[in-house]
């Protein structure tokens, strides 16, 4: 029995086809290596791109390492934001916030770039910034997010069903249940 894994078929033939030589070995030890690497999660991450963690005023829900170019506008930051929170970009203020909290920068103009406001503050931009992140500050006082509709669900009505109705409805889990202990 194999072990789980990638496993490639090999004809008779492709032993010839390997490479040989006195560096062989090594080359191929170096490319099982590169193979077989975890992850970094940058492979695909474009010089202009920055994660940020990003927290909302309304919920407790913290959106971590989220990626974002540097040429993107604020408005299209706001749009995309909105995807993720539910507030609607007119009734957003972004700050951009150190490690402790401290020295919010308040992006106001929707037309500058993110990259204006220096997100990264001096650390690489491929890494998640050293404790930097957005806060989304929700102006909108009947927002979604307002009062905990989208993350407290004692707040949202359940549907009940008399035992009466349960017993005269077909194809149940409990009539199921029945049968299958009889």
């Amino acid at each position: 029995m194999q072990e789980p894994g990638i496993y490639i078929k090999i004809s008779p033939d492709d032993h010839k086809k390997a490479p040989k030589g006195p560096g062989a070995r090594e080359d191929m030890r170096v490319l099982r290596e590169y193979v077989t690497a975890p992850s970094s999660g940058s492979q695909q991450q474009a010089e202009s791109t920055v994660v940020l963690h990003v927290t909302h005023s309304n919920l407790k829900l913290q959106m971590m390492e989220l990626r974002f170019d540097l040429h993107t506008s604020v408005k299209g930051l706001k749009e995309k934001l909105s995807t993720h929170c539910g507030t609607s970009p007119p009734a957003m203020v972004l700050q951009l916030l150190d490690s402790s909290g401290q020295g919010p920068v308040a992006l106001q103009d929707d037309y500058r770039q993110l990259g204006y406001y220096s997100p990264y503050d001096g650390v690489q931009h491929r890494r998640a910034c050293a404790g930097r992140r957005l806060h989304i500050m929700d102006l909108d006082p009947h927002s979604f997010s307002a009062h905990g509709w989208l993350e407290d669900t004692s707040k949202v009505e359940k549907f009940v069903m008399s035992d009466e109705r349960l017993q005269s409805a077909e194809n149940t889990y409990k009539k199921y249940k029945e049968q299958k202990q009889k």
